[in-house]
Parts: structure tokens; C-alpha cells; sequence
């Protein structure tokens, strides 16, 4: 009895889990068939903490996706992330509170918010 208890429980937690991910899947789905209908895309975000904010890296997340919005060219070691959407002007704007974090700037070595949105125009 106390054996068909735990299967029960551990289908049920199983399920209660693909359900999830299959919502959350389909809420990357439609994030991407959001970018992919897109011709401009426009990035707006502070730098806090010297990096993007988190709601951007969670959007990152959600839409860098293998085979979706990015391909992986095997052949190229040096260079090997392909972006799959084509034709798209991208353009990633950031403030900031001082200057010198441009390339060349005193800050530069502080400024992650250009490395860690680096991805997004690299890969769309």
C-alpha cells in the first residue's frame, strides 16, 4: 500500500513538472515568435550594478534558444554561434549614471552591461 502511495505521489509530481515546463516553453515560444515578426528590434535598459538588469537576462534567456534564434556552426571553433534571424536592425541602448565606460573610457573594465548584452546582437 504504502508502495502504490509513493508511485501515485511520484507520477503526480511528474506531471505537476511537465506541466510547468510546457508552459514555460510556451511562453518562450511566443516571446520568440514575437522577435522573429519583428523588423526593428530595440533594447532599452539601465546598467545597474555595472551589468544589465535581471529582467533583461531573463528575457535573454527566454529567447536565445538553439535551433531557434541561434545555430551552432561545428566547423568553427573560434566563432561557432550562427544567429538565425535574419534581416533585423537591432539596436541596444543603455544608461548610465558616469561616463568613461565606453571602450577606451576609465570604467570600460567595470562596464559588463556591453559583454553581457554582447549575445543578443551577435546571435539575432
Amino acid at each position: 500500500m504504502r508502495n502504490e502511495l509513493i508511485k501515485v505521489l511520484e507520477k503526480a509530481a511528474h506531471e505537476k513538472n511537465r506541466l510547468e515546463e510546457m508552459n514555460a516553453l510556451a511562453f518562450s515560444n511566443e516571446l520568440i515568435r514575437v522577435l522573429k515578426a519583428a523588423d526593428v528590434i530595440a533594447i532599452g535598459a539601465p546598467m545597474y550594478n555595472w551589468c544589465i538588469t535581471s529582467s533583461l537576462k531573463a528575457y535573454i534567456d527566454q529567447v536565445l534558444r538553439m535551433n531557434e534564434t541561434w545555430g551552432l556552426n561545428r566547423e568553427n571553433r573560434h566563432d561557432p554561434y550562427i544567429g538565425l534571424l535574419k534581416d533585423k536592425t537591432v539596436y541596444l541602448l543603455f544608461s548610465r549614471g558616469a561616463d568613461g565606460y565606453d571602450p577606451g573610457g576609465y570604467n570600460e573594465h567595470i562596464n559588463f552591461a556591453g559583454s553581457a548584452a554582447q549575445p543578443i546582437s551577435v546571435m539575432l
